[in-house]
């Protein structure tokens, strides 16, 4: 696309160019629906997954002293799952506690990322 786009503009090809930014435009749109649906799968598995069970809320409570009382005390910390493909890396932080969760490394693979400072 983007050998096209150029040609377009090397020609001035307007014609071309208003159908490359028209095709540009409906690819980007795809991916942003494919992203909402993917980010929207996580989420709901997030949701699934991050729930404590019944034994471990009571153990939590048991040791309140030692935890801090901040944040959902129904869910996990953290939840790590990750998967690869040979082509594509993607990741969703999602803070599921309501903990300020500020200078934690995000590790996917060889790639770090934190969360932004306010």
């Amino acid at each position: 696309m983007q050998d096209k786009l150029g040609e377009a503009k090397a020609m001035y090809d307007h014609a071309q160019l208003e159908w490359c930014n028209q095709y540009i435009q409906v690819l980007r749109g795809i991916e942003l629906q494919k992203y909402n649906e993917v980010s929207a799968k996580v989420f709901e598995f997030m949701d699934v997954h991050t729930k404590l069970s019944p034994a471990e809320i009571q153990r939590n409570q048991d040791n309140a002293n030692k935890r801090s009382s901040k944040g959902d005390q129904t869910r996990k910390d953290i939840l790590h799952a990750m998967g690869s493909e040979r082509d594509i890396l993607f990741g969703i932080w999602a803070n599921v506690t309501s903990k300020n969760q500020y200078g934690h490394d995000i590790v996917f693979n060889n790639h770090i990322a934190q969360l932004p400072q306010k």
